[in-house]
Order: structure tokens, then C-alpha cells, then sequence
């Protein structure tokens, strides 16, 4: 019975142990995509945030999260590793999903609704 804002916020200090100021919906994603042959549908938020004490885990080194293995009851144990990037690197990087890509280049002044077929 968390807001959106304090759910994000929890799960960055959780997962990597970062304050973060929470801004606003930029993108409501409908998303379908292929994971390991399987079809999945997912509808997801994006949110403008801003780090607030981590620069030491913004630099350009990979990183674990506090949780260094996550448990998939389909996947079994996943390693997570986590990278910031800069918007000039978007070329560089495979990013998922790619429709991304756009979509950070020209941030809007409002939410956008964003369909992905990736399948």
C-alpha cells in the first residue's frame, strides 16, 4: 500500500543503495517481446529520476547490486549487473527495448504512450 514514488525510491536504495529523487511519468510502455522463446506482454512505467548521494555509482564501471543473485522461479539464479550510461553512448549500446533508444534522444514535456512489438 506504497505510493508509486516511495516504491521506486525503496527499490533503489534496496537494490543499489542509491537516494534518488523521484520526477514524473515520461512513459506508459506497452511492451510485447520474445525471452528465451517465450512470448511475453508487459505494461510499463517510466519515471524521470535523479540520483542524489551516488556519484562513486555513476561512474562508468560495471557494478552489483546489494543483491548481488536474484532467484527467477522460471530462470533459477540470475547474476544482476548494473551500468549507467551516458545519452551520447545510446549508439554504443544494445539497449531493451530498442524503441528506447528514440525515446530518450527527444524526452517530451508530458506522459507518452509507447507501443513495442519486438516479437
Amino acid at each position: 500500500m506504497e505510493t508509486y514514488e516511495k516504491a521506486i525510491k525503496r527499490e533503489f536504495k534496496e537494490e543499489l543503495n542509491i537516494k534518488i529523487e523521484v520526477g514524473r511519468l515520461l512513459w506508459v510502455l506497452e511492451n510485447y517481446f520474445e525471452y528465451q522463446n517465450e512470448k511475453i506482454h508487459s505494461i510499463e512505467f517510466y519515471f524521470l529520476i535523479t540520483p542524489l548521494d551516488s556519484e562513486e555509482k555513476l561512474s562508468s564501471e560495471e557494478f552489483f547490486g546489494k543483491e548481488e543473485h536474484f532467484y527467477h522461479e522460471k530462470y533459477g539464479q540470475l547474476k544482476l549487473i548494473f551500468k549507467w550510461f551516458s545519452l551520447n553512448e545510446l549508439a554504443e549500446i544494445d539497449l531493451r527495448p530498442k524503441i528506447l533508444k528514440q525515446e530518450l534522444k527527444s524526452i517530451q514535456p508530458y506522459p507518452k504512450l509507447i507501443r513495442n512489438k519486438d516479437l
